[in-house]
């Protein structure tokens, strides 16, 4: 696929690219996906736009956020078109799918909110951590409120994808 697998030069017929690809490509591409959505103006253009960043871990949005925050403070002039910070567009308009194990997935609950956090257990690809993801999930995200738990556990998935509360 086209993005950083290509920078990286990841893509090809070896088993070994492709699995330590993985890691590396998907957090980069949605980076750059979140940053010119956000900076683009999509946001500005189209406030009812819903986007879930999804396969590519959660980890690295806090570092992210910080630093667009900052960008956006010191050059907030470059951008008229946006009214908010980077950060306030991705808590109005984004969801992201942390992996059950990710340890950030925490801190970015207690630092962002839990609003916008949904998780994926990956199953039924060779990498899920199956049977124990959900009991990998609630260690993960002991010690928040229990209402952000359950948000986190589903709620917030619900939200995202409109379905109704009761099936």
């Amino acid at each position: 696929m086209y993005g950083a697998a290509r920078l990286f030069d990841f893509i090809g017929p070896d088993n070994i690219p492709l699995v330590a690809a993985t890691p590396v490509v998907h957090p980069i591409d949605m980076m750059m996906f979140t940053t010119q959505l956000i900076f683009g103006g999509a946001f500005d253009r189209f406030p009812e736009l819903r986007i879930g960043i999804l396969e590519s871990g959660g980890g690295w949005l806090l570092s992210l956020l910080e630093r667009l925050d900052g960008r956006y403070e010191h050059l907030a002039h470059a951008m008229p078109h946006m009214t908010m910070k980077p950060s306030d567009y991705f808590r109005r308009n984004m969801w992201i799918a942390f992996d059950p194990e990710e340890p950030p997935l925490k801190l970015t609950a207690e630092r962002l909110g839990a609003d916008r956090i949904i998780w994926g257990s990956d199953f039924p690809h060779l990498d899920a951590f199956y049977p124990g993801f959900a009991d990998m999930l609630n260690e993960n995200i002991k010690g928040l409120p229990e209402s952000d738990q359950e948000k986190i556990r589903g709620l917030n998935a619900r939200d995202f994808y409109n379905l109704p509360a009761e099936l």
